[in-house]
């Protein structure tokens, strides 16, 4: 680990998701079958989040890497809106599968919770591993996020008369 206390964590974290580090009660445990040659397959925090992020499907590493387009920061409520202009252009996840999509990826600590609809990367690095993994998507995902915000704005400004008082 060279000392980063980050990967550190990360290791230890992810060695508890994958049950080779066992708690019980007060005490932790190392599962000693499973541990061979794990730690020989990560040399960086980097790594483990590229791993994390080989965990998911098709279809939920487009729908990250559409947040990732959105920002480091992201409303849940918006990538919706975008997901609903696009399920079949884009092979995305179904409007109705994207809150379970999002719990998968906290709890693979690719992301976490800002608020109710709210999301940031765990770090600019795996935002980074979205934004690079697909890059010639990044046209059609901009012009995505554009159309979504516009199709936004103009509904509230149509819904909301009073804006010109």
């Amino acid at each position: 680990t060279r000392g980063n206390a980050y990967f550190i964590m990360e290791l230890l974290c992810d060695m508890e998701a994958k049950e080779i580090l066992l708690k019980r009660e007060e005490e932790y445990t190392l599962d000693h079958s499973k541990f061979s040659g794990y730690l020989l397959s990560f040399e960086s925090v980097t790594s483990i989040w590229k791993s994390r992020v080989e965990e998911l499907n098709q279809k939920e590493q487009n729908l990250l890497q559409l947040a990732a387009f959105l920002g480091f920061t992201f409303d849940s409520t918006f990538l919706k809106d975008a997901v609903k202009l696009s399920v079949s252009t884009f092979h995305l996840p179904g409007i109705d599968e994207v809150d379970s999509v999002l719990h998968k990826a906290l709890r693979n600590r690719l992301i976490q919770m800002e608020s109710i609809s709210s999301y940031t990367f765990t770090h600019d690095i795996v935002q980074f591993t979205f934004l690079t993994s697909f890059p010639e998507t990044s046209d059609r995902y901009n012009y995505l996020i554009g159309r979504t915000a516009w199709n936004k704005l103009h509904y509230d400004v149509i819904n909301d008369r009073n804006w010109l008082m």
